[in-house]
C-alpha cells in the first residue's frame, strides 16, 4: 500500500510518521507481531504503539490521521462521524488503478519446505494444480444464476462486469499472469527498504512452477 501511494499519488513514505500495532483488541483480533527495528528502511519513522492501545481507538480519538487495514476498523463500521474512507468511491478507484497498471495485488503465496521438494519434485506443481482447480470450481459457482453462491442479488452482473475489465481469468494464479504484480511488489520491497536488492522470479519460486 505504501508503494501504491508513492507510485500513484507521490506520497513518499519518509513524509509520513508511521505507527504499527493491532487494529482492534480482544480475542477475535488478528494475531499481531511487532516488527524488529531493522525490518524497515531507516528513512521511515516507525513507532510501535503503546501496549494495550489499538490503531482503531487511536484513529477514533484523533491521535492518528489514517489507518491501513485489511478490514474496516470498528469505529468506521460503527459510523463514527469523523471517519470515512480515503477514497469515497473506492471501487472506482480500484478499477482505475487496475486499468492503468494491470496490477491485481496478491494476497497469499504457497510455500513448500525445500527438503520436501528434494524428495518429491512433483509436489509444487501438484499443489498449484490442486489450488487452481479449486479456484475454477469456485469461479464456476459464481456464474450459476439458479442458485446464487453468496447472498448478493446482483452477483451475476458483478461477475460479468469484473470479466469485462479483468478478463475471464480475473483472479489469476501462477506466475505468468501475475508477473507484473510480482515485479511491482519486488520493486516496492527494495524501494521501501524491506529488501537490499531485487530478486528474480527464479529465485523466489520453484523452477517447476515458473511457466504457470
Amino acid at each position: 500500500m505504501r508503494g501504491l501511494l508513492q507510485d500513484s499519488y507521490g506520497l513518499d513514505p519518509s513524509d509520513v510518521e508511521w505507527h504499527t500495532g493491532p487494529i482492534e483488541a480482544g480475542p477475535e483480533a488478528p494475531m499481531y507481531h511487532p516488527p524488529k527495528p531493522d525490518d524497515f528502511d531507516r528513512r521511515v519513522a516507525l513507532h510501535v504503539i503503546t501496549p494495550g492501545k489499538t490503531l482503531a481507538a487511536m484513529l477514533a480519538d484523533g491521535e492518528i490521521d489514517a489507518v491501513m487495514s485489511n478490514r474496516p476498523p470498528a469505529c468506521f463500521v460503527a459510523g463514527h462521524p469523523l471517519i470515512g474512507r480515503l477514497f469515497k468511491d473506492w471501487a472506482a478507484a480500484e478499477r482505475a488503478y487496475f486499468a492503468a497498471t494491470g496490477v491485481f495485488p496478491i494476497m497469499h503465496v504457497l510455500g513448500v519446505r525445500g527438503r520436501l521438494i528434494d524428495d518429491y519434485q512433483w509436489l509444487p506443481m501438484r499443489l498449484f494444480e490442486a489450488f487452481d482447480h479449486a479456484k475454477q470450481i469456485a469461479a464456476a459457482e459464481l456464474s450459476q444464476t439458479q442458485s446464487l453462491a453468496v447472498m448478493l442479488p446482483w452477483l451475476a452482473e458483478a461477475v460479468a462486469e469484473t470479466k469485462g475489465l479483468m478478463g475471464e481469468n480475473y483472479w489469476p494464479y501462477g506466475i505468468t499472469q501475475n508477473r507484473t504484480a510480482l515485479q511491482t511488489l519486488m520493486r516496492y520491497a527494495v524501494e521501501q527498504g524491506l529488501c537490499s536488492h531485487p530478486l528474480s522470479l527464479a529465485q523466489l519460486f520453484d523452477v517447476s512452477t515458473l511457466a504457470t
